[in-house]
């Protein structure tokens, strides 16, 4: 039991650090999470006139979103994006940043 113990400290241990190593390399201003437990991580600050660069999972859908509506639509927060162009464009945006 002893031994056991020791490795599961050792896990822990471990995904702790991963974890931490990883938030730091991504350097995001915003991580979404997805419906599907997947991440889109985002990047840059929204303005009125922003438009996105998109990264889906899906290579062939990544691209320029550019026909949404800021003011209109009130998406002034990365949630509000995230949660619009996943509903509207694809599940599978990856990464997002203003352009």
């Amino acid at each position: 039991m002893r031994g056991f113990s020791f490795w599961l400290i050792y896990a822990i241990n471990y995904i702790t650090l991963i974890n931490r190593r990883f938030k730091k390399m991504t350097n995001a201003d915003y991580i979404y999470n997805r419906k599907d437990g997947g991440t889109t991580y985002c990047y840059g600050d929204i303005e009125e006139d922003s438009n996105f660069i998109v990264a889906c999972d899906n290579e062939n859908f990544d691209g320029v979103v550019c026909d949404i509506d800021s003011v209109r639509d009130n998406l002034n927060t990365w949630f509000k994006v995230c949660k619009y162009l996943e509903e509207r464009h694809r599940h599978d945006i990856e990464q997002l940043e203003t352009c």
